[in-house]
C-alpha cells in the first residue's frame, strides 16, 4: 500500500484536474500522411501528454503476488504489443486507409473523451454513401487486429472545410513577431547567449523569452529585444524572462516517448479499465493513470496494484531502457472518484 502523504502533497493531488477536453486526442486528426509524418506525430503527442500533466505521484515497489492476487492479475493482460509498435491507433487507421487507396486528406479522424473514433468523410453525398461502409469496415478491422475493444466508432459526413483567411492585422502581427524572434536570436547568438524559446501573448500582450537557468544576463536580453523593436519601428511590448531547465526539457521529451506507447495500449483495451493517462517530470518523472472503476469495488486496490506492476514491467524492459535511463519514477493510479488506490 501507499505511504501516507504529507498534508501539503495531499492538497496538491486534490487540486489536480485532468482537462479531459484536451484528451480527446483530436489533435491527432492531423495524422493524414502515414509514416511520412511520424516525426510530427511524436511532437504532437508531447503536447497531448503535457496537457494531461499531473503534479505528484507515489512510487510503489513490486511485491510477491499471492494466490489471491494471481486471480486478479490474470484479468489484466500483459502490456505486450506496445513494446513492438510506436504507432497510435489513428495513425494505424490512416495508414490502412491509405493502403486501400483512399485519399486520407478527405477523411478526418478524431477520438473523443468517450473513446469514440469519429470518421468524418468530406465530399458530396453520393461519394460519402459509396465509401462509408468500406471505410468503417477498415476501421473495425484495425481495432480488432490490435485488440482495442475499448473504442467504438461511427462514420459521419463532413462538409468541405473553408480555410480561414487571416485578416491584415493578424498577418501583420505574425510578421512582426517572426522578425522579433529571428533578430533577437541573431543578436543573442553574437553575445553567446542561448535562447530556448520566444513566445508572444495577446492577453495581456507580452513577449516571453525562455532561457537556461544558468544564464544570468536577463537585463541584457531585455535590451536586445527592445533594441530589435526600436530598430524596426515596432510598438514596444512588455518583455518577460523565464528561466527553464534544459535538462528537464530533454527529460520531458524522453518521457513523452515513454508514455506514448503505454498510452496506446492502456486506453485501447477494455481490460485495463483506463480513462486517462498523464505524466510529468516535475520534480521527477511521475505517471498518473485514472481508472473507470470505483474505489468502492472489492478488487479495486488489488487491480490497481497489479496494473502498476504491468506498467512497471514495461518501463523496465529493454525497449524502454534508452528512454527511461537511470530516472527514478513514480506511478499513481486513481479510481474514477479520484482516490489513490494503488
Amino acid at each position: 500500500m501507499m505511504n501516507d502523504l504529507s498534508n501539503k502533497v495531499k492538497k496538491e493531488i486534490e487540486a489536480i484536474h485532468i482537462p479531459e477536453e484536451r484528451l480527446t486526442f483530436s489533435i491527432e486528426q492531423a495524422i493524414k500522411k502515414g509514416k511520412r509524418h511520424r516525426k510530427k506525430v511524436r511532437e504532437k503527442w508531447t503536447y497531448v501528454c503535457s496537457a494531461a500533466v499531473v503534479l505528484i505521484g507515489m512510487f510503489l515497489s513490486s511485491g510477491t503476488v499471492s494466490p489471491a492476487m494471481a486471480k486478479v492479475v490474470s484479468k489484466i493482460p500483459i502490456i505486450g504489443e506496445i513494446l513492438y509498435s510506436d504507432e497510435g491507433i489513428l495513425e494505424a487507421i490512416s495508414e490502412s486507409l491509405q493502403r486501400e487507396g483512399y485519399d486520407v486528406n478527405k477523411i478526418n479522424l478524431t477520438i473523443t473523451q468517450e473513446k469514440e473514433i469519429i470518421i468524418g468523410i468530406r465530399g458530396q453525398i453520393p461519394q460519402y454513401e459509396m465509401i462509408k461502409e468500406k471505410v468503417g469496415g477498415i476501421v473495425s478491422n484495425v481495432l480488432e487486429s490490435k485488440g482495442y475493444d475499448a473504442y467504438t466508432w461511427k462514420v459521419v459526413r463532413k462538409q468541405e472545410e473553408k480555410i480561414p483567411v487571416k485578416d491584415e492585422q493578424v498577418q501583420r502581427r505574425s510578421r512582426e513577431f517572426q522578425l522579433i524572434d529571428s533578430e533577437t536570436r541573431k543578436e543573442a547568438s553574437k553575445r553567446n547567449i542561448k535562447i530556448s524559446s520566444i513566445f508572444q501573448f495577446e492577453n495581456p500582450k507580452s513577449i516571453v523569452v525562455e532561457i537556461p537557468k544558468t544564464e544570468e544576463r536577463t537585463n541584457e536580453i531585455k535590451r536586445i529585444v527592445n533594441d530589435v523593436m526600436a530598430t524596426n519601428q515596432l510598438t514596444e511590448i512588455p518583455i518577460k524572462i523565464k528561466k527553464v531547465s534544459v535538462s528537464k526539457k530533454k527529460q520531458e521529451g524522453r518521457w513523452s516517448q515513454v508514455l506514448m506507447p503505454i498510452h496506446h495500449d492502456l486506453m485501447g483495451k477494455e481490460e485495463y479499465k483506463v480513462k486517462t493517462v498523464g505524466f510529468t517530470v516535475h520534480p521527477s518523472p511521475q505517471i498518473l493513470v485514472s481508472l473507470t472503476i470505483s474505489s468502492k469495488d472489492v478488487e479495486a486496490e488489488e487491480f490497481a496494484q497489479q496494473l502498476e506492476l504491468r506498467i512497471d514491467e514495461v518501463l523496465k524492459s529493454e525497449k524502454m531502457k534508452a528512454l527511461v535511463q537511470d530516472d527514478s519514477y513514480q506511478i499513481l493510479i486513481k479510481s474514477k472518484e479520484g482516490n489513490e488506490i494503488n
